[in-house]
């Protein structure tokens, strides 16, 4: 697999952690231009930059930023991370249950113990992290307690106690995919949850799943983390009502023989755009962020049909944001910390455009916890939602 050309500029490196941007993406000649992409994969990141192809969410994942850690693939295709170890997340090797996790946190770059070269994406979650590997594997270490970690063997096995959160700290392991299949691409990660796209053009998702944020159809009741204690836990379904054995998303609601593009993972929901351009999202939707016309705290196992002509999409804690090929930005979910860019503090459960002063074209876009950002097509970033600790880079305080 043929690596795009890269280079490193620390004066943007902040923006482009933000933003997710692939190191491709930065202009690495003397005349400041892009240069074109060698080769296109599936991917996550929201990079349609000069050489791209048209209405395409195709380019690397090298960069990811969750809960706290970051992670980076290395020149040699390694991993390295820093920040939080919250649960081994950032891979410093050691085993599993109450094992230490230190050092607890790091401020320089660390290579993740037990992995190999050859990984291409990295993602992060908010107690554990995956990588895909050149040849479709996949691996995943730190906290498993939700079946994150996706090995089809469940960390909280014979604990149906609370007390099973302490299983932490797992070294990498390689996921267990569908028999004969690999993955060409990893989601985002929020927190509990990860979803892949697979070379048949599948969905695949596995973690927590108290939703239905796996879109297999299931919802896990019944356990640590349920109201209803008294309701059954589903066969597949841990202790915390998360799956550890890989889900294929339920593909019944779309057109004969699509194919996923690009999918997101949020706290409790996800949402994924297939090759026609029509985005679908699934879980949760007690703020309206699914986008499909109603709040109600009533979940949504199986996709729905949200918009059509989208090109990327991202997914916050309870809100979602997308990309058109008009190159507008519309958001949808809850809005207490002006995360959906309307100008108020309304929410909304259908796609509304953001509010920009003028009518500015919109090229990328990332969704965080409550914030959002896109890049215009002049190159200059704005950003929008809760700015607790000036995460907006507009040099205040306040929510913007």
């Amino acid at each position: 697999m043929s690596r795009p050309p890269k280079s490193v500029s620390v004066s943007i490196f902040i923006v482009i952690t933000l933003l997710g941007m692939s190191l491709s993406a930065i202009p690495n000649n003397e005349n400041n231009e892009l240069e074109e992409e060698e080769t296109k994969f599936f991917s996550h990141s929201n990079v349609n930059f000069a050489g791209y192809q048209e209405d395409s969410v195709y380019s690397y994942s090298t960069l990811s930023s969750g809960g706290y850690t970051q992670c980076v693939i290395t020149e040699d295709e390694r991993v390295a991370c820093w920040g939080s170890n919250e649960q081994g997340k950032r891979g410093l090797g050691g085993g599993i249950g109450g094992e230490s996790t230190m050092p607890y946190n790091r401020a320089v770059p660390w290579l993740v113990q037990n992995l190999a070269g050859g990984m291409v994406e990295v993602s992060t979650g908010g107690w554990s992290t995956c990588s895909l590997e050149d040849n479709g594997q996949i691996w995943c270490w730190g906290g498993g307690s939700y079946g994150q970690l996706g090995t089809g063997i469940d960390a909280c096995q014979n604990d149906g106690t609370y007390s099973c959160i302490s299983y932490t700290n797992h070294p990498p392991s390689s996921i267990l995919l569908p028999s004969g299949k690999t993955a060409v691409s990893l989601s985002d990660a929020n927190q509990g949850h990860f979803c892949a796209i697979l070379d048949t053009g599948e969905g695949l998702c596995w973690g927590w799943n108290n939703h239905g944020e796996l879109g297999d159809g299931t919802v896990c009741t019944g356990g640590n983390w349920d109201s209803q204690s008294n309701n059954p836990t589903p066969v597949g379904c841990n202790a915390n009502n998360g799956r550890y054995l890989p889900q294929i998303v339920d593909d019944s609601n779309f057109p004969t023989n699509s194919s996923f593009i690009s999918i997101s993972t949020g706290y409790h929901h996800t949402c994924g755009i297939i090759d026609n351009n029509d985005l679908y999202c699934w879980g949760r939707n007690d703020d309206g962020q699914l986008g499909i016309g109603s709040i109600a705290d009533v979940n949504y196992p199986l996709p729905q049909l949200v918009d059509s002509n989208v090109i990327a999409v991202g997914t916050g804690d309870d809100h979602t944001c997308a990309l058109y090929q008009s190159q507008v930005v519309k958001c949808w979910g809850a809005n207490y910390d002006s995360q959906l860019g309307t100008g108020n503090t309304y929410w909304f459960n259908q796609p509304t455009a953001i509010n920009l002063s003028t009518n500015i074209p919109i090229i990328s876009l990332e969704v965080a916890y409550k914030n959002t950002c896109a890049i215009s097509e002049q190159l200059v970033p704005y950003c929008w939602g809760a700015n607790w600790w000036g995460q907006t880079g507009n040099g205040g305080g306040d929510n913007t």
